[in-house]
């Protein structure tokens, strides 16, 4: 009959076990450096935790750092807005004036109280004076004249009359055309 089945291994494949060699009985030398070896890896730990400890620190200042950092610069466009704000009132504010001061314009006054209210200069104007007497004039803009003097009615008067009033609306337009530039510098 036959023989039996033989396993064949080739003698590459074959693992062998990693033997590490055993130390003998120690001497004292060796002890004393087993002692030494504990005592350098101490230390090494306790430098390892202070290490750790001084890592830790200082990333927590680095946070801190950046957290004031942040909230600097917060307050800064804070500010930034609130100077705009400000400037912007301030502009406002400005225009206010310059549209107060056309409004109150004698000669728009005069036009207003004239076309919508149907106002018109009085045919005389009075005084009453501390002593109780009165005296009435003519209106012609000007304050009474002295008790010797009465006032001139003629040609140079209405001629006066006319360039008073000429006189008077130029002087509304220098005063619009003056405000005006005010409002163009202050925008800028």
């Amino acid at each position: 009959m036959g023989l039996p089945a033989l396993k064949h291994e080739s003698p590459s494949g074959r693992v062998r076990p990693h033997l590490v060699p055993v130390a003998g009985p120690r001497s004292r030398s060796q002890r004393t450096s087993r002692g030494k070896r504990t005592s350098v890896v101490v230390r090494h730990r306790e430098l390892f935790t202070a290490f750790a400890i001084a890592a830790l620190l200082l990333s927590a200042l680095g946070v801190a750092r950046i957290a004031v950092s942040a909230r600097a610069a917060a307050t800064s466009i804070e500010s930034a807005q609130l100077r705009k704000a400000i400037k912007a009132e301030r502009l406002r504010g400005d225009r206010l004036e310059i549209q107060q001061s056309v409004l109150t314009t004698p000669g728009r006054i005069q036009e207003i109280a004239g076309s919508t209210m149907s106002m018109s200069e009085a045919g005389r104007v009075c005084y009453i004076q501390l002593d109780g007497t009165e005296r009435c004039v003519p209106p012609s803009g000007k304050t009474p004249s002295s008790p010797g003097r009465e006032p001139s009615t003629g040609v140079s008067e209405g001629r006066a009359g006319l360039m008073s009033t000429v006189l008077r609306a130029a002087l509304g337009e220098a005063q619009l055309l003056l405000l005006g530039d005010v409002a163009l510098a202050s925008s800028r």
